[in-house]
């Protein structure tokens, strides 16, 4: 029995790039074509943005990912007490207090390193580079509910 192997490409087709799956082996039909939607990925022409590198570190924690949520859903600034609030709203199991020292002494030094939050006294509030970080946002999220089915 052959098995199928798996050819991945980037394609761009009207501005917007795809991820090409062609499936061996070839039959000359498209029916072994997939299409997969990628977002955008921003340009690299203004430094003072974070590097990818910098970027899939600081998402790897679905907890940073969570709170870069939670600061684009409820608006730019929020103090450490209610997004460590709003977690523990969303995940029941976990209790507000250990969420907030988690926040204090690791995610956000670690968010704001990176340059994707500020942090003054209580208030932690998002960079201006939220339009470079979003793709990989969408790509990290993609990827774990994907995991998760």
């Amino acid at each position: 029995m052959i098995k199928s192997l798996k050819y991945k490409a980037k394609v761009q087709i009207d501005s917007c790039e795809y991820i090409l799956v062609h499936r061996y082996p070839a039959t000359g039909d498209t029916s072994n074509y997939e299409f997969h939607d990628i977002p955008p990925m921003p340009s690299l022409d203004n430094v003072d943005r974070p590097a990818p590198s910098v970027i899939f570190s600081t998402l790897a924690s679905a907890r940073r990912r969570v709170v870069l949520r939670e600061l684009i859903k409820s608006g730019p600034s929020l103090t450490v007490t209610a997004l460590s609030e709003k977690i523990s709203d969303e995940h029941p199991d976990t209790d507000a207090r250990r969420i907030f020292a988690q926040l204090h002494h690791s995610h956000l030094p670690k968010l704001e390193d990176s340059g994707m939050v500020t942090v003054e006294d209580d208030l932690v509030t998002l960079g201006n580079c939220i339009e470079v970080i979003e793709p990989y946002l969408v790509l990290a999220e993609r990827y774990e509910s994907m995991r998760e089915k």
